[in-house]
């Protein structure tokens, strides 16, 4: 899914929440003013300093956002972010730590149920990554922390439907 912009309308934190669209750091240019009031890169994360830090950017400054293509990026198989169960399981601590610290402004910019979204569609990333790595009981319990993240109607359809299809090829 590509997103084209060449400005984000609205609060880029949200659209962050919601889409991850940013890339490598090497492809952002963030004003000095900025990174000094957010700080650096949070060394306790291995696969989400960057997601971690430009929704802290997001919290303080808007986004501009170029559509054409000027890089590209060479992934390979001995990338870190392959691990996609460490990936994943990364990335939900580390979106619960931005409720924790954002939770009046999530709360006041309407965002809490983006992120409901983001958490519970995490949730089933890792999921499928444990299924795929062959850890079944994980999985699962991701796809129901996944369900319980977001307890809407429509996050219970989806539920029933990825957990569905893996307990399908499960059991044939």
């Amino acid at each position: 899914k590509q997103i084209r912009f060449d400005r984000v309308m609205g609060d880029a934190f949200g659209w962050l929440l919601k889409e991850h669209f940013v890339g490598t750091p090497s492809t952002v240019l963030i004003k000095k003013s900025v990174m000094d009031k957010v700080g650096g890169f949070d060394p306790r994360y291995l696969y989400t300093q960057d997601y971690d830090y430009f929704l802290k950017c997001a919290h303080e400054a808007d986004y501009v956002l170029q559509s054409k293509t000027l890089v590209f990026k060479r992934t390979h198989e001995s990338n870190v972010s392959n691990n996609l169960v460490s990936l994943y399981t990364e990335q939900i601590v580390m979106l619960k730590m931005i409720w924790q610290r954002f939770e009046q402004y999530i709360e006041s910019h309407g965002f809490k149920r983006i992120l409901k979204q983001t958490l519970s569609d995490t949730y089933y990333r890792l999921g499928n990554a444990c299924y795929e790595s062959r850890k079944k009981d994980r999985a699962f319990a991701a796809f129901f922390q996944g369900m319980a993240s977001d307890p809407s109607f429509k996050n219970s359809m989806h539920f029933g439907k990825v957990a569905g299809r893996k307990l399908i090829r499960l059991l044939f």
